[in-house]
Protein backbone atom coordinates (compact mmCIF):
# COMPACT_ATOMS: atom_id res chain seq x y z
CA UNK A 1 0.00 0.00 0.00
CA UNK A 2 1.68 3.41 -0.82
CA UNK A 3 -0.74 6.92 0.54
CA UNK A 4 -0.73 9.28 -2.41
CA UNK A 5 -1.50 12.59 -1.83
CA UNK A 6 -2.18 15.86 -4.00
CA UNK A 7 -2.24 19.33 -2.84
CA UNK A 8 -4.49 21.64 -4.83
CA UNK A 9 -5.53 25.29 -4.95
CA UNK A 10 -9.03 23.77 -4.13
CA UNK A 11 -8.79 20.74 -2.41
CA UNK A 12 -6.41 18.08 -0.90
CA UNK A 13 -7.19 14.46 -2.62
CA UNK A 14 -5.69 11.53 -1.26
CA UNK A 15 -5.84 7.89 -1.75
CA UNK A 16 -4.22 4.89 -1.43
CA UNK A 17 -2.48 2.50 -4.17
CA UNK A 18 -3.43 -1.10 -3.33
CA UNK A 19 -2.38 -3.33 -6.11
CA UNK A 20 -3.28 -1.22 -9.56
CA UNK A 21 -5.97 0.22 -8.13
CA UNK A 22 -7.15 3.31 -5.56
CA UNK A 23 -8.79 2.73 -2.21
CA UNK A 24 -9.62 5.42 0.54
CA UNK A 25 -10.40 8.26 -1.63
CA UNK A 26 -10.95 11.45 0.38
CA UNK A 27 -11.19 15.29 -0.62
CA UNK A 28 -11.14 17.88 1.95
CA UNK A 29 -10.56 21.68 0.97
CA UNK A 30 -7.45 23.32 0.96
CA UNK A 31 -8.72 26.68 1.78
CA UNK A 32 -5.13 28.04 1.12
CA UNK A 33 -6.53 31.55 1.81
CA UNK A 34 -6.02 30.73 5.92
CA UNK A 35 -2.28 30.50 5.30
CA UNK A 36 0.37 28.19 5.25
CA UNK A 37 0.09 26.68 8.87
CA UNK A 38 -3.80 25.98 8.43
CA UNK A 39 -2.76 23.74 5.04
CA UNK A 40 -0.02 22.25 7.06
CA UNK A 41 -2.10 21.21 9.91
CA UNK A 42 -4.17 19.09 7.75
CA UNK A 43 -1.65 17.61 5.84
CA UNK A 44 -0.61 16.30 9.47
CA UNK A 45 -4.35 15.13 10.67
CA UNK A 46 -4.72 13.57 7.16
CA UNK A 47 -1.61 11.28 7.14
CA UNK A 48 -1.92 10.42 11.07
CA UNK A 49 -5.10 9.29 10.00
CA UNK A 50 -4.35 6.70 7.03
CA UNK A 51 -1.75 5.67 9.13
CA UNK A 52 -3.94 4.83 12.60
CA UNK A 53 -6.33 3.10 9.97
CA UNK A 54 -3.55 1.51 7.28
CA UNK A 55 -0.40 1.06 9.42
CA UNK A 56 0.46 -1.44 6.39
CA UNK A 57 0.92 1.60 4.36
CA UNK A 58 4.78 1.47 2.71
CA UNK A 59 5.52 4.79 1.59
CA UNK A 60 3.87 8.19 0.99
CA UNK A 61 4.20 10.59 -1.87
CA UNK A 62 3.18 14.16 -1.91
CA UNK A 63 2.23 16.32 -5.19
CA UNK A 64 2.71 20.20 -4.89
CA UNK A 65 1.64 23.13 -7.02
CA UNK A 66 4.58 24.66 -7.31
CA UNK A 67 8.62 24.19 -7.77
CA UNK A 68 9.51 21.45 -5.69
CA UNK A 69 13.24 21.00 -5.03
CA UNK A 70 15.37 17.54 -4.51
CA UNK A 71 15.23 17.98 -0.58
CA UNK A 72 11.49 18.23 -0.90
CA UNK A 73 10.94 22.12 0.02
CA UNK A 74 8.67 23.89 -1.51
CA UNK A 75 10.22 27.00 -3.08
CA UNK A 76 7.46 28.82 -4.44
CA UNK A 77 3.69 27.68 -4.57
CA UNK A 78 1.80 30.68 -7.04
CA UNK A 79 -1.70 28.84 -6.12
CA UNK A 80 -0.66 28.71 -2.70
CA UNK A 81 -0.49 31.96 -0.70
CA UNK A 82 2.59 32.24 1.31
CA UNK A 83 4.10 28.97 0.06
CA UNK A 84 7.49 30.33 -0.21
CA UNK A 85 10.90 27.88 1.11
CA UNK A 86 8.30 25.95 2.77
CA UNK A 87 10.18 22.28 3.80
CA UNK A 88 7.33 20.02 3.77
CA UNK A 89 9.26 16.73 3.26
CA UNK A 90 11.12 17.91 6.89
CA UNK A 91 7.70 18.02 8.49
CA UNK A 92 5.99 15.44 7.06
CA UNK A 93 8.72 13.10 8.28
CA UNK A 94 7.92 14.55 12.26
CA UNK A 95 4.69 12.42 11.45
CA UNK A 96 5.41 9.51 10.20
CA UNK A 97 7.93 6.89 9.68
CA UNK A 98 7.63 5.50 6.29
CA UNK A 99 9.41 6.84 3.43
CA UNK A 100 8.36 10.30 1.63
CA UNK A 101 8.28 11.67 -1.55
CA UNK A 102 7.23 15.40 -1.84
CA UNK A 103 7.38 16.31 -5.45
CA UNK A 104 5.84 18.98 -8.22
CA UNK A 105 2.28 17.76 -8.85
CA UNK A 106 2.43 18.10 -12.19
CA UNK A 107 5.75 16.10 -12.28
CA UNK A 108 4.15 13.30 -10.52
CA UNK A 109 1.21 12.70 -12.87
CA UNK A 110 3.98 13.04 -15.41
CA UNK A 111 5.84 9.80 -13.83
CA UNK A 112 2.21 8.08 -14.00
CA UNK A 113 1.70 8.39 -17.48
CA UNK A 114 4.94 6.98 -17.94
CA UNK A 115 4.82 4.50 -16.07
CA UNK A 116 0.78 3.22 -16.80
CA UNK A 117 -0.31 5.57 -18.88
CA UNK A 118 -0.86 7.48 -22.55
CA UNK A 119 2.69 7.86 -22.39
CA UNK A 120 4.06 4.50 -21.90
CA UNK A 121 5.38 3.80 -25.24
CA UNK A 122 7.48 7.23 -25.47
CA UNK A 123 10.44 7.69 -24.36
CA UNK A 124 10.05 11.87 -24.77
CA UNK A 125 6.92 13.96 -24.31
CA UNK A 126 5.44 16.83 -22.60
CA UNK A 127 2.92 16.72 -19.55
CA UNK A 128 0.65 19.57 -19.27
CA UNK A 129 -2.70 19.52 -16.73
CA UNK A 130 -5.06 21.52 -17.07
CA UNK A 131 -6.79 22.26 -13.82
CA UNK A 132 -6.87 25.53 -11.64
CA UNK A 133 -3.88 26.35 -12.63
CA UNK A 134 -2.11 24.87 -15.96
CA UNK A 135 1.32 22.77 -14.69
CA UNK A 136 3.34 20.67 -16.94
CA UNK A 137 6.26 18.33 -16.93
CA UNK A 138 9.07 16.88 -19.57
CA UNK A 139 10.07 13.24 -19.86
CA UNK A 140 13.07 13.26 -21.77
CA UNK A 141 14.29 9.87 -22.62
CA UNK A 142 12.69 8.37 -19.71
CA UNK A 143 13.62 10.56 -17.08
CA UNK A 144 12.16 13.69 -15.50
CA UNK A 145 13.91 16.38 -16.67
CA UNK A 146 13.97 19.57 -13.70
CA UNK A 147 15.95 21.85 -14.97
CA UNK A 148 18.50 23.87 -13.16
CA UNK A 149 16.15 25.02 -10.09
CA UNK A 150 13.72 22.10 -10.24
CA UNK A 151 11.21 24.41 -12.24
CA UNK A 152 11.62 23.12 -15.71
CA UNK A 153 8.34 22.13 -17.46
CA UNK A 154 6.15 25.24 -16.43
CA UNK A 155 4.29 25.58 -19.82
CA UNK A 156 1.50 27.26 -17.84
CA UNK A 157 4.38 30.35 -17.25
CA UNK A 158 4.92 30.43 -20.84
CA UNK A 159 4.43 34.20 -22.17
CA UNK A 160 1.89 34.33 -25.61
CA UNK A 161 0.64 37.61 -25.06
CA UNK A 162 2.90 40.35 -23.64
CA UNK A 163 0.15 42.96 -24.39
CA UNK A 164 -1.77 41.37 -21.66
CA UNK A 165 -2.14 42.66 -17.89
CA UNK A 166 -4.55 40.32 -16.15
CA UNK A 167 -4.71 41.13 -12.56
CA UNK A 168 -2.51 38.98 -10.68
CA UNK A 169 -0.22 38.94 -7.87
CA UNK A 170 2.73 38.20 -9.82
CA UNK A 171 4.10 39.97 -12.58
CA UNK A 172 5.78 36.79 -13.75
CA UNK A 173 2.05 35.82 -14.76
CA UNK A 174 0.35 38.51 -16.58
CA UNK A 175 0.23 37.28 -20.27
CA UNK A 176 1.04 33.38 -19.36
CA UNK A 177 -1.17 30.35 -21.18
CA UNK A 178 -2.15 30.00 -17.46
CA UNK A 179 -3.77 33.39 -17.77
CA UNK A 180 -5.97 32.17 -20.40
CA UNK A 181 -6.22 28.56 -19.86
CA UNK A 182 -6.78 27.88 -16.08
CA UNK A 183 -10.29 27.15 -15.08
CA UNK A 184 -11.04 30.54 -13.32
CA UNK A 185 -9.98 32.26 -16.90
CA UNK A 186 -11.91 29.78 -19.04
CA UNK A 187 -15.20 30.57 -16.62
CA UNK A 188 -14.12 34.48 -17.00
CA UNK A 189 -13.98 34.28 -20.61
CA UNK A 190 -17.41 32.50 -20.74
CA UNK A 191 -18.78 34.89 -18.66
CA UNK A 192 -18.20 37.40 -20.79
CA UNK A 193 -19.22 35.32 -23.89
CA UNK A 194 -22.47 35.25 -21.90
CA UNK A 195 -23.11 38.53 -21.71
CA UNK A 196 -22.48 39.06 -25.19
CA UNK A 197 -25.81 36.88 -25.76
CA UNK A 198 -28.42 36.66 -23.66
CA UNK A 199 -29.61 33.55 -25.44
CA UNK A 200 -26.92 31.58 -24.33
CA UNK A 201 -27.22 28.50 -21.92
CA UNK A 202 -24.52 29.73 -19.93
CA UNK A 203 -27.11 32.60 -18.77
CA UNK A 204 -29.16 29.78 -17.36
CA UNK A 205 -26.76 28.33 -14.96
CA UNK A 206 -24.72 31.12 -12.59
CA UNK A 207 -22.10 28.73 -11.33
CA UNK A 208 -21.79 26.63 -13.95
CA UNK A 209 -18.14 25.13 -14.31
CA UNK A 210 -15.67 23.72 -17.31
CA UNK A 211 -17.74 20.67 -17.89
CA UNK A 212 -20.74 22.32 -18.56
CA UNK A 213 -19.52 24.82 -20.85
CA UNK A 214 -18.56 21.37 -22.67
CA UNK A 215 -21.88 20.06 -22.27
CA UNK A 216 -23.74 22.81 -23.69
CA UNK A 217 -21.36 23.51 -26.57
CA UNK A 218 -22.49 20.01 -27.10
CA UNK A 219 -25.77 20.94 -27.04
CA UNK A 220 -25.32 23.41 -29.93
CA UNK A 221 -25.42 26.53 -27.41
CA UNK A 222 -22.26 28.94 -29.69
CA UNK A 223 -20.97 30.88 -26.80
CA UNK A 224 -20.14 27.48 -25.13
CA UNK A 225 -18.19 26.74 -28.46
CA UNK A 226 -16.98 29.83 -28.89
CA UNK A 227 -14.98 29.25 -25.64
CA UNK A 228 -13.75 26.16 -26.06
CA UNK A 229 -12.49 27.19 -29.32
CA UNK A 230 -10.56 29.87 -28.21
CA UNK A 231 -9.34 28.06 -25.19
CA UNK A 232 -7.90 25.59 -27.54
CA UNK A 233 -5.78 28.23 -29.57
CA UNK A 234 -4.53 29.69 -26.91
CA UNK A 235 -3.55 25.71 -25.51
CA UNK A 236 -2.09 25.63 -29.16
CA UNK A 237 -0.11 28.39 -29.02
CA UNK A 238 1.39 27.53 -25.75
CA UNK A 239 1.71 24.08 -26.87
CA UNK A 240 3.56 24.83 -30.19
CA UNK A 241 6.17 27.19 -28.39
CA UNK A 242 7.03 24.48 -25.91
CA UNK A 243 7.38 21.73 -28.53
CA UNK A 244 9.53 23.76 -30.70
CA UNK A 245 11.88 24.81 -27.72
CA UNK A 246 12.20 21.18 -26.71
CA UNK A 247 11.75 19.29 -29.70
CA UNK A 248 9.49 16.67 -28.63
CA UNK A 249 6.84 15.96 -30.83
CA UNK A 250 4.09 14.28 -28.23
CA UNK A 251 1.58 16.11 -25.52
CA UNK A 252 -0.09 14.27 -23.46
CA UNK A 253 -2.95 16.22 -21.60
CA UNK A 254 -4.40 15.56 -17.79
CA UNK A 255 -6.17 17.36 -15.36
CA UNK A 256 -9.42 18.36 -14.64
CA UNK A 257 -10.51 20.28 -17.58
CA UNK A 258 -9.35 17.97 -19.71
CA UNK A 259 -12.91 16.37 -19.37
CA UNK A 260 -13.73 19.21 -21.69
CA UNK A 261 -11.87 16.84 -24.03
CA UNK A 262 -12.32 17.26 -27.99
CA UNK A 263 -13.64 20.29 -28.69
CA UNK A 264 -10.51 21.97 -26.87
CA UNK A 265 -8.11 19.89 -28.34
CA UNK A 266 -9.38 19.78 -31.70
CA UNK A 267 -8.59 24.08 -31.96
CA UNK A 268 -5.01 22.75 -29.72
CA UNK A 269 -3.82 20.64 -32.31
CA UNK A 270 -5.31 23.09 -35.84
CA UNK A 271 -3.63 25.80 -33.81
CA UNK A 272 -0.11 24.12 -32.79
CA UNK A 273 0.45 21.54 -35.72
CA UNK A 274 0.30 25.09 -37.95
CA UNK A 275 2.78 26.60 -35.51
CA UNK A 276 5.27 23.97 -35.39
CA UNK A 277 8.92 23.39 -37.33
CA UNK A 278 8.19 21.02 -40.05
CA UNK A 279 9.85 17.60 -38.59
CA UNK A 280 7.57 18.22 -35.17
CA UNK A 281 4.69 18.75 -37.15
CA UNK A 282 5.23 15.67 -39.51
CA UNK A 283 5.26 13.22 -36.03
CA UNK A 284 2.89 15.82 -34.02
CA UNK A 285 0.46 14.05 -31.25
CA UNK A 286 -1.50 15.04 -28.92
CA UNK A 287 -3.04 12.46 -26.20
CA UNK A 288 -5.19 12.55 -23.27
CA UNK A 289 -3.75 11.46 -20.37
CA UNK A 290 -5.09 7.83 -19.08
CA UNK A 291 -5.92 9.65 -15.38
CA UNK A 292 -7.97 12.71 -15.56
CA UNK A 293 -10.23 12.74 -12.17
CA UNK A 294 -7.33 10.70 -10.05
CA UNK A 295 -3.86 11.40 -11.91
CA UNK A 296 -2.66 13.80 -9.02
CA UNK A 297 -3.07 11.15 -6.18
CA UNK A 298 -2.11 8.59 -8.51
CA UNK A 299 1.07 10.08 -9.75
CA UNK A 300 1.52 10.80 -6.03
CA UNK A 301 1.29 6.80 -4.67
CA UNK A 302 3.72 6.25 -7.73
CA UNK A 303 6.02 8.54 -5.91
CA UNK A 304 5.88 6.55 -2.89
CA UNK A 305 6.57 3.37 -4.89
CA UNK A 306 9.45 4.09 -6.89
CA UNK A 307 11.12 5.35 -4.26
CA UNK A 308 10.75 1.88 -2.38
CA UNK A 309 11.74 0.29 -5.23
CA UNK A 310 14.80 2.83 -5.82
CA UNK A 311 16.33 1.83 -2.28
CA UNK A 312 15.78 -1.83 -2.54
Amino acid sequence: MYLGVDIGGTSIKSAILDGDGLIARRAIPTEANQGVASVLTKLRTLVRTYFEEYPQIKAVGVGVPGVVDTMGNVLVSPNLPGWKNIPLLKFLRNYCDAPIAVENDANAAALAEMIEGAGRDCHSFIYVTLGTGVGGAIIYRGELFRGESSGAGEIGHTIIDYNCRNKSQFKFQQGTLEAFVGKNSILSIAKQEASKDASSKLNANENFDVVDIYNYALQGDPSSKKVLRKVGEMLGYGLASAMNLLDISTVIVGGGVANAGEMIFESARKVARSHLLPPLAEHFQLRTARHLSDTGVRGASLLGKTLIEQEF
